[in-house]
């Protein structure tokens, strides 16, 4: 299965419900919030979300779907982004080296 993580900007909200909105659909489709890597759990940035699958035009789908519903009735467009991962390079705040873990 490949591995991405998407990111969904939501262009003009001032208001936080868009993005509540758009965190209910994508979690009913399986992303995530947090990158599961080593036995832990490490937070995404807002609006940064992970999944695991098989089919890219499934979570293309899935990711424009929840940011459509997120922004009906409302004049605002939204962007997206996906990126496929091969390794993880997380950087931590001193002391703490940054670290390569592999997921």
């Amino acid at each position: 299965m490949a591995k991405y993580i998407v990111r969904v900007e939501l262009h003009g909200a001032d208001d936080p419900e868009p993005y509540e909105v758009l965190h209910k659909f994508m979690l009913k489709y399986g992303f995530l919030k947090s990158l599961p890597v080593d036995g832990g759990d490490y937070p995404l940035p807002t609006a940064e979300y992970y999944i695991e699958h098989d089919s890219f035009d499934e979570i293309s789908f899935y990711a424009h779907s929840s940011a459509s519903v997120a922004t009906a009735g409302i004049r605002m467009g939204f962007e997206i982004l996906f990126s496929e991962l091969k390794s993880v390079t997380l950087e931590t705040t001193p002391p703490s080296p940054p670290q390569t873990i592999r997921c």
